[in-house]
């Protein structure tokens, strides 16, 4: 694992240099086909780590889901023109494909020598059970929090405009209704208490014990807001949700899955989630069975795209909407490269940071710069649509994100960073550090290893609020008392 870090970390500095000392130039096939290469390289060197990571259930661990989606943003459009699949002047800015190419090898050799740094660590650490934390959760006070956000969610948004898919489709939530926006939060955040402080409650047991292991009201409450966002559209919610049931299994039972029964799972959750994304682009006007009556017909097609005359294909129809967030990379680059635009050295991470405390938006916004500098979502659909009137977003992703405050050398630093968390999030739930129990740890991994598909086409440091929220709730109704020698 020394041999992976040392020749992961020469490669992201060469293509750092590659990328500080070459300006936007037309699309070269040569060197967009050499950088997929190396990502091809790249991606056998983190296998070859994580093979000796002491990690189980390697397969579907945490990271694995991260990097597959990192990569999908990073290289499948780009493996698309290379195949000649695409035309290259269906891009947003063609001359800035080749540098998208570089810092993509940057990106993804950056976490790969993050990650099996902290592997070569913890690999040669023999952990046992040295010591548990005394718990004894307050489920009761824990399930009313949930009802009470829950409730705040539905009102908030506006219980008809969720079921319509109104609220999603008219924009970015967050504008429509400040209560709902932090019931929604909360409840995610009580969720993962109560997965964090059940898994202490039942060890080793079957999926279905598992699950009567949570009070019963917060099992009827769970399966409403998944219906409810289903139903609106949203898939994010969707995933990490059931992710976070899965992860949780997975830490409390110690059993490894099924490859045959995991790539079933994987098959029906891809068809279902498209599905979802295909009928919330549909007018409101129309019924819900009908939305998905069509949406599934479109799916069988090729997908939403397969109906737009400008679709051309791809290389892996499944993840084409995912890899549709390089966008925001060449945006970003251009922004900077070709527009001559300012980062924001640190201000959108502070930003990210701050939403951890309620209402600091406040607080932050006195700080004279321009709406769109505060976060990378806002400055994409500011460059994008040339101004802040849209009725929907772009999106982000997190090289942009990175690029954007810190530039190349922030990419380089910040996803080696990433590396050395996503092996912290493997090793809680799923290596030697289960041994030892942990509910701030587990939270924090659980949160991060539900959203692991969606983090590369956000932000990181965002997810803090709920980790923040979390651990509140922990400490206050979790019964976390000390801890005694085993």
């Amino acid at each position: 694992m020394k041999s992976v870090k040392i020749i992961s970390i020469l490669i992201a500095l060469i293509y750092t240099a590659l990328f500080m000392f070459s300006e936007p130039s037309p699309y070269s096939r040569q060197l967009c086909a050499f950088s997929l290469l190396v990502c091809i390289g790249l991606i056998y060197l983190f296998v070859l780590t994580s093979k000796y990571s002491g990690i189980e259930n390697k397969l579907i661990k945490p990271s694995n889901i991260f990097m597959t989606a990192l990569v999908v943003i990073c290289f499948q459009t780009i493996a698309d023109y290379v195949l000649g699949i695409r035309d290259i002047s269906g891009s947003l800015y063609p001359n800035t494909i080749n540098k998208c190419a570089f810092i993509g090898v940057v990106s993804i050799a950056s976490f790969n020598a993050g990650y099996a740094h902290l592997a070569k660590k913890y690999s040669a650490t023999k952990f046992c059970p040295k010591f548990t934390s005394v718990v004894r959760p307050n489920f009761f006070a824990l399930a009313a929090i949930q009802l009470i956000s829950f409730l705040m969610f539905v009102f908030g948004f506006g219980f008809s405009n969720l079921i319509s898919g109104a609220s999603y489709l008219g924009g970015n939530e967050a504008a429509t209704g400040t209560i709902g926006t932090y019931g929604e939060i909360l409840l995610y955040a009580t969720n993962v208490a109560i997965v964090v402080l059940s898994s202490s409650q039942k060890r080793n047991a079957s999926f279905v014990v598992y699950l009567n292991s949570f009070p019963m009201s917060t099992k009827y409450v769970f399966v409403l807001y998944i219906l409810i966002r289903m139903l609106s559209g949203d898939r994010g919610p969707v995933i990490y949700n059931g992710l976070l049931l899965l992860y949780g299994y997975l830490y409390s039972s110690s059993r490894k899955l099924n490859i045959v029964k995991v790539s079933i799972l994987a098959l029906v959750a891809v068809t279902v989630i498209n599905v979802i994304g295909i009928a919330r682009t549909f007018d409101n006007t129309m019924s819900i069975g009908d939305k998905f009556t069509i949406a599934m017909t479109l799916y069988q097609k090729g997908g939403r795209f397969a109906m737009d005359d400008v679709y051309e294909g791809t290389c892996f129809p499944p993840t084409i909407e995912l890899a549709g967030s390089s966008r925001v990379t060449e945006i970003a680059i251009n922004n900077i490269e070709c527009q001559h635009d300012i980062y924001t050295y640190g201000l959108m991470h502070f930003v990210q940071l701050m939403n951890s405390i309620p209402f600091s938006s406040h607080l932050y916004r006195m700080i004279p710069m321009r709406p769109e500098y505060f976060s990378s979502s806002a400055r994409a659909n500011y460059c994008f649509f040339g101004g802040y009137e849209s009725t929907w977003g772009i999106g982000t992703n997190m090289i942009a994100d990175f690029y954007w405050d810190f530039g190349i050398l922030g990419v380089l630093i910040l996803f080696f960073v990433v590396g050395l968390a996503f092996y912290k999030v493997d090793n809680v739930l799923l290596g030697s550090e289960r041994y030892t129990f942990n509910p701030y740890w587990i939270g924090f991994a659980l949160i991060y290893a539900a959203e692991s598909v969606y983090i590369p086409r956000s932000t990181f440091f965002s997810l803090i609020r709920t980790v923040a929220y979390c651990a509140v709730l922990i400490y206050f109704f979790g019964g976390v008392k000390k801890t005694i020698n085993t």
